[in-house]
C-alpha cells in the first residue's frame, strides 16, 4: 500500500498535496472501494473519477452524506428529576 500512495503523489495529482490523503486513497484503490468519502475541505474532491480501484472501476470521491440528527428520546413528565 506504501508503493501505491508513493505512485499517487509521484502522479502529480494536483489535489493530492498531503501524504497522509495519499495513504488513504491507495488503501480505497488497494480494496477495490467505489465510494470514498471525504471530510477535508474541497481537496480531494477534483480526484472523483480520476483514481482507479485495482479492479479498475473509478473511485467516486465525494463528502458524505448529510445525516439529520438522531431524535431524542422523549421522557414522560417528571423523569429524570
Amino acid at each position: 500500500m506504501a508503493m501505491e500512495a508513493r505512485r499517487l503523489l509521484r502522479a502529480k495529482l494536483p489535489a493530492l498535496k498531503k501524504p497522509n490523503d495519499a495513504i488513504h486513497l491507495a488503501s480505497a484503490v488497494w480494496h477495490d472501494i467505489e465510494i470514498f468519502h471525504t471530510f477535508d475541505r474541497d481537496d480531494l474532491l477534483p480526484l472523483n473519477g480520476i483514481v482507479k480501484a485495482q479492479n479498475g472501476n473509478p473511485i467516486l470521491v465525494c463528502k458524505p452524506p448529510e445525516r439529520p440528527p438522531p431524535e431524542q428520546p422523549k421522557l414522560p413528565f417528571g423523569e429524570g428529576q
